[in-house]
């Protein structure tokens, strides 16, 4: 549900459309110039669907990433709150 009332949003593709693509665009970027860690925070006032459902498909985006060998991890720090 709250998958789909996110997606339901018009703006959630534009939104999340620019997100990917300064992702794609950056982190091919870092790699090339050695560095190891990239760190990416997701938030809302909440941290618990939203900034939640964010952080994971963005996360599925960057592991499509080519060509970079990423290993992706995913914290939800207020999840529980």
């Amino acid at each position: 549900q709250v998958q789909e009332f996110i997606q339901g949003d018009e703006k959630w593709p534009v939104f999340f459309s620019k997100i990917v693509d300064l992702m794609k665009t950056t982190i091919p970027y870092y790699y090339e110039e050695g560095k190891h860690y990239l760190h990416i925070g997701v938030g809302c006032t909440g941290g618990q669907h939203r900034s939640v459902f964010t952080a994971e498909k963005l996360a599925d985006e960057i592991r499509k990433i080519k060509d970079t060998p990423i290993s992706v991890s995913v914290e939800h720090r207020d999840i529980s709150k």
